[in-house]
């Protein structure tokens, strides 16, 4: 997948449950916003990596750490600005989306 989400707090990230990378280029509708702690609606494959990009300087998205089912465990929370790349990894023995890397 490689699309332009435009989104508000209240969306969910609608990510692929087959697909092993998955690619979005994300920005706030109209302002900056934070995502539900359990930001996806649907679990991914095992293994899977999902890479987000922020397409905006002003509407950012902020992932918030939440070590709960569903959850993504982060190393702080990530707010995702213009080129800002946030990468995750689903682990499905423990349910969570782990950081793996960010660039800022």
């Amino acid at each position: 997948t490689n699309t332009d989400l435009t989104l508000t707090a209240t969306d969910t990230i609608a990510i692929s449950a087959t697909l092993g990378q998955q690619t979005w280029r994300v920005q706030g509708n109209a302002a900056a916003i934070s995502l539900s702690t359990t930001p996806f609606s649907a679990t991914a494959v095992d293994g899977a990596m999902l890479v987000f990009i922020g397409n905006h300087d002003t509407n950012t998205v902020t992932f918030t750490n939440n070590d709960a089912s569903g959850g993504c465990v982060l190393n702080g929370n990530a707010t995702l600005g213009k080129y800002d790349t946030l990468i995750l990894q689903y682990l499905s023995a423990i349910l969570r989306y782990v950081e793996v890397y960010r660039n800022f």
